[in-house]
């Protein structure tokens, strides 16, 4: 719960979803695939993405190429998805069809593959939906409503008694809710430990786990022994 919040900060207003497609060698497609920029034989659109802030790339196809945009990246097929309106029709209304994920190996090498948002389709996908649900259903929501109440309190006075950036309360603020929920653990002030912890791993998180790194330790898997050594 806590990573699939703080995976998206950084990305702007128009969502850049992006759906890894599984491609079997010799299979005729039944349907063609969406539109998207010219690519070079063997490295794709690789030298067209901006990879510290793909975002942007995707954002300026998508206003070229429409709303669904096919890109290739070092033998890696990917479709962005430029729209939150579509997204939801795709991956929320049509879930049984796209709710897969491809492993990606960055998130086993860096020991988050535990994660509900990356997990694959599975029985492991299932039970944390299933413990999500009991937690976060509207009837199980209404029991958090004293410490939602007794931390906005919080926020308020802080904001109100305090020269610290206005941003490091609602950080806090965010946090606090997210952790008192997830693990029972109420954190007291801006500053915390647990805090600087969290967004340490979230920080390595954004910056490991992308569909962009994924594609190049694939095309070139003895960076992997490299980065062991």
């Amino acid at each position: 719960m806590f990573f699939t919040q703080i995976l998206a900060i950084g990305i702007p207003c128009v969502i850049a979803l992006v759906a890894v497609l599984h491609r079997s060698r010799g299979r005729v497609r039944p349907l063609p695939l969406p539109p998207g920029p010219r690519r070079l034989p063997l490295l794709g659109n690789a030298l067209q993405l901006d990879t510290k802030r793909p975002w942007l790339t995707y954002t300026a196809w998508g206003k070229t190429y429409g709303k669904l945009v096919y890109t290739r990246l070092l033998g890696i097929d990917m479709v962005v998805i430029n729209s939150e309106t579509v997204a939801r029709e795709l991956l929320d209304k049509r879930s049984a069809i796209y709710s897969d994920r491809p492993v990606i190996r960055t998130s086993q090498l860096s020991g988050l593959d535990f994660s509900t948002a990356l997990l694959p389709y599975g029985e492991t996908l299932q039970r944390h939906r299933k413990i999500l649900h009991q937690v976060l259903r509207p009837e199980a929501s209404l029991s958090y409503r004293e410490m939602y109440s007794q931390q906005t309190n919080e926020l308020v006075a802080n904001l109100l008694n305090t020269t610290i950036d206005p941003h490091e309360h609602i950080h806090s603020y965010l946090t606090t809710l997210i952790f008192t929920v997830t693990y029972g653990h109420t954190i007291h002030r801006v500053g915390d430990p647990t805090i600087a912890r969290a967004y340490e791993l979230a920080d390595i998180a954004k910056r490991i786990i992308t569909p962009e790194k994924a594609a190049l330790l694939a095309a070139f898997p003895f960076r992997e022994c490299l980065n062991a050594t």
